[in-house]
């Protein structure tokens, strides 16, 4: 993967991001959210840490700068200074709840709930010192895992149980919250037998079936790349 290409996955990552911020402020003025939920869903998928996360059939990996961590990183940083800087402005205070799902063949939590609801430099300092710590563990652990293949089902699964943990934390603001999901990949999902390359779902298929989960929650959805 050549460094052009890694500065486009992580435009798209921005873009993304710039769209969960907007939706939350545009849809603060329609319902009165007190919090915003979000989980990332990071593909460990053997061909994300290639030969050296143990995947004997790639020749390369296609993440080997590990934007799936420092991606997570950038956005949970931004939402916290986000949050911090918008309180002032607030009738009341909104929090922020975040989570990590890891998947491949298997899926697994790897970070969450984990609560932001910082109104001072010093308590934003305190609760990012926390996270940051959790997600340098996170990133050691995950980057040479290889999971093998692309299960984005089980993630998802994950991701619902996050959200409902989330929706029953007593510390957090009780009311309507804000959800959304950032699914970090790095190609189509791929279960048991994938050869032929016909038995891969096309990308077609992927946003069909996130359209008809999107119709299911209720949520704002949108498909980028």
């Amino acid at each position: 993967m050549n460094h052009g290409f890694l500065r486009y996955v992580l435009g798209l990552i921005l873009i993304s991001l710039f769209l969960v911020i907007s939706q939350s402020s545009v849809a603060q003025e329609e319902t009165e959210y007190v919090g915003l939920d979000v989980v990332f869903l990071i593909d460990q998928s053997g061909s994300m840490g290639g030969p050296e996360a143990g995947c004997t059939i790639c020749t390369y990996a296609n993440d080997p700068l590990g934007l799936r961590f420092a991606a997570p990183e950038f956005a949970i940083k931004l939402l916290g200074d986000d949050l911090l800087q918008g309180q002032i402005a607030r009738q009341q205070p909104v929090d922020v709840q975040v989570g990590i799902v890891s998947f491949g063949s298997t899926a697994q939590i790897s970070l969450g709930p984990a609560l932001i609801q910082a109104t001072t430099e010093e308590e934003w300092t305190a609760e990012w010192n926390t996270l940051e710590s959790d997600l340098n563990a996170i990133r050691e652990e995950l980057s040479t895992d290889n999971l093998r293949r692309t299960d984005p089902q089980l993630a998802f699964q994950n991701a619902q149980s996050l959200f409902d943990e989330m929706a029953s934390n007593p510390a957090a603001n009780q009311g309507p919250r804000l959800k959304a999901i950032i699914v970090l990949t790095d190609g189509s999902p791929c279960t048991g037998d994938c050869e032929p390359p016909g038995n891969f779902w096309s990308s077609e298929q992927v946003q069909d079936y996130l359209a008809e989960l999107r119709d299911e929650v209720r949520g704002q959805w949108w498909f980028i790349g």
